[in-house]
C-alpha cells in the first residue's frame, strides 16, 4: 500500500513522479486526490501487472465456454403436456408503458417487458426437492464474474452460461422440464396467453399516514399545534381497550413483493426480445419482473 506521507502529498496536490504497479478498481473516492483516474478508482499496489489483470478480466467473461455445454449432450426426451402441466416462466425487465390500439380502434394501456440474457441454469427433479413439483433455476442479465463470489460463479459454470445478475426458482411439473443451458426468449409466451407477474415495488422508506394511506390529516388551524400530519387517536374505548389488528399506521412504504394475475399478452417483438402485456402494472414497480 502507499505510505502515509505519499498520500498526504497527493492530497496537497503536489505532482509526484511514480508508476504504480497496477490500476485496480476500489472503493476509495479518487476525487480527493490529484489523479488522472475517473471517480471510483484508485491506485493500489500489488504484484499483478496491468497485462495480467486485463487477461484475468477477459478470461472471466469466457470461462464458462471452456467446459462442454450440457446442450451438446444427448437431448432430453420431450414429454407431452397435459392440462395440469406447469411450465417455467422467464425473468423480464420493465421498460415502460406503451399505448396500443386494437383493430376496432380501442385504446389499451400496455407495459413493455424485455427478456434479456435469460437461460436455464439448473434443474432439480422431485426426488431431490422432496415435493410434488420440480425446481427449475433461471438466470437473467449477465454480470461481471469479478464482482461475485467464487461459489456463485461456479454454479453457472456447470451450465456453461455467463454469470447472471438475477437468479430465480420456478416450480414446474416434470413433463415441462428444460435442459440446463437452454435460452429463453420473449416468444416463450405467445400473444393471447395469460400470465402472472411478480415484482418488488419501489421503496419509499418510513412514511406517515398521509403519504402511506392517503389520510386527510388534522386541522391546519384553530388549536392544532404540531399535529397537522399526525394520525391522531388510534385506540378504542373500554372494549376492546386496545389497538385493533390491521390499523393503518405509519411504517415502511414500498419495497414489497406485489402480484398481478391474469394479464393478457398482446404482442411479441422477437427481434428485440421484448413483449407487451395488456393492462397496466402496479405503479412504481422496479425493473425486473417474474413472468409465469
Amino acid at each position: 500500500m502507499w505510505s502515509r506521507g505519499f498520500l498526504s502529498t497527493l492530497k496537497r496536490g503536489i505532482s509526484v513522479k511514480c508508476e504504480p504497479r497496477i490500476t485496480f478498481i476500489g472503493e476509495v473516492n479518487a476525487r480527493r486526490f490529484k489523479s488522472s483516474l475517473p471517480p471510483g478508482q484508485a491506485h493500489i499496489e500489488s504484484d499483478i501487472t496491468e497485462e495480467n489483470l486485463q487477461f484475468t478480466y477477459e478470461l472471466g467473461k469466457v470461462q464458462h465456454l471452456l467446459k462442454p455445454s450440457p446442450l451438446k449432450r444427448e437431448p432430453w426426451h420431450i414429454e407431452k403436456w397435459t392440462e395440469k402441466s406447469k411450465r417455467s416462466g422467464v425473468i423480464a425487465i420493465k421498460l415502460g408503458m406503451v399505448p396500443m390500439w386494437t383493430v376496432n380502434g380501442e385504446r389499451i394501456t400496455t407495459t413493455m417487458l424485455q427478456v434479456q440474457d435469460c437461460n436455464v441454469v439448473d434443474y432439480l427433479p422431485p426426488d431431490e426437492t422432496k415435493e410434488k413439483y420440480s425446481h427449475l433455476f433461471v438466470g437473467a442479465k449477465n454480470a461481471s464474474p469479478l464482482y461475485v463470489e467464487k461459489e456463485y460463479a461456479d454454479y453457472f459454470r456447470n451450465a456453461c452460461v455467463p454469470v447472471k445478475q438475477r437468479l430465480l426458482k420456478f416450480r414446474i411439473t416434470e413433463d415441462a422440464r428444460l435442459q440446463p443451458g437452454t435460452p429463453l426468449y420473449a416468444a416463450h409466451f405467445r400473444p393471447g396467453m395469460y400470465v402472472d407477474i411478480t415484482s418488488k415495488s419501489i421503496g419509499h422508506g418510513f412514511q406517515g399516514v398521509m403519504k402511506r394511506w392517503g389520510m386527510k390529516g388534522q386541522p391546519a388551524s384553530h388549536g392544532a399545534t404540531k399535529t397537522h400530519r399526525k394520525i391522531g387517536a388510534v385506540g378504542s374505548s373500554a372494549r376492546p381497550a386496545r389497538v385493533r389488528k390491521g390499523k393503518r399506521m405509519p411504517g415502511q412504504t414500498g419495497n414489497r413483493l406485489r402480484y398481478v394475475k391474469n394479464l393478457k399478452t398482446s404482442r411479441n417483438l422477437a427481434s428485440k426480445q421484448a413483449g407487451t402485456v395488456v393492462q397496466r402494472l402496479i405503479k412504481g414497480w422496479t425493473e425486473i419482473d417474474r413472468l409465469h
